[in-house]
């Protein structure tokens, strides 16, 4: 019972120490929140697009907060062209490993020979 208790608690302090973690250690913190709980958690906007009200539920905090918005931990929302070009061209934002997918189109070898004829 004893052990129980203590895993309990560990879980309750870890699980603490990564909310708090992810609110104040986030580069995303000079973003503005779409909704209080952007920061640490993602299940506001789950639940709107279950409902599948996102696109005028996001259009109407675009209007009331700005073009660039936090709709969660690692995901944000952007209504204009101009934000979107600023963050890739400055690099304000690390991009994940996903992207080097698309490092063939550079004229690499890889995409030469696969070309059609």
């Amino acid at each position: 019972m004893l052990a129980l208790m203590l895993g309990l608690c560990i879980s309750a302090i870890y699980l603490v120490y990564l909310i708090l973690r992810s609110i104040w250690k986030s580069p995303l913190n000079t973003v503005k929140n779409a909704h209080f709980t952007s920061p640490f958690c993602s299940l506001w906007i789950l639940c709107i697009r279950y409902r599948g009200i996102e696109h005028g539920v996001i259009r109407k905090l675009h209007e009331k907060h700005g073009p660039l918005l936090r709709l969660g931990p690692n995901e944000l929302s952007l209504a204009c062209v101009e934000h979107g070009c600023n963050i890739v061209m400055e690099r304000l934002f690390e991009k994940s490993v996903w992207y080097e997918r698309f490092c063939n189109y550079n004229g690499s070898v890889e995409h030469n020979t696969c070309r059609r004829r």
